[in-house]
């Protein structure tokens, strides 16, 4: 088992750095975004399972984004490229700058506003 750590800055780095043979480095990138996968999976449910303004939530909080930001990093190295919209981007941005009470918020907002101006089959159609 690999390793992740926290500090996705020198680990980037360092892994930029490392010189491997042709074939290893596309294997072991590709093993190693498998288990970053795997520990982002288990850093969002330990974000949903400690209540918000705990200290232990903060800490999942950072360590989740330190993982997607590391996956960034390998995904770019593999070449792997997530199509994303300009609206996708803008509300990933808001989403990290927000705590879970004001994005919770304006996810209301939001619902709100849409089932004001959508009929309400469509709106039972799009809850489920």
């Amino acid at each position: 088992m690999h390793y992740v750590s926290n500090h996705t800055e020198r680990s980037a780095v360092v892994a930029a750095e490392v010189p491997r043979p042709a074939g290893q480095q596309g294997e072991s990138l590709e093993l190693h975004q498998a288990n970053l996968r795997r520990a982002l999976v288990a850093a969002e449910q330990s974000v949903r399972f400690f209540p918000s303004g705990l200290s232990a939530h903060r800490k999942a909080k950072a360590r989740v984004k330190a993982l997607q930001n590391e996956l960034r990093a390998i995904n770019g190295q593999l070449g792997v490229r997530q199509k994303q919209d300009l609206g996708e981007v803008i509300i990933s941005i808001i989403k990290e700058r927000l705590s879970d009470v004001e994005w919770q918020g304006i996810l209301s907002e939001a619902r709100k506003r849409y089932q004001a101006k959508v009929p309400s089959e469509s709106i039972a159609s799009f809850a489920s």
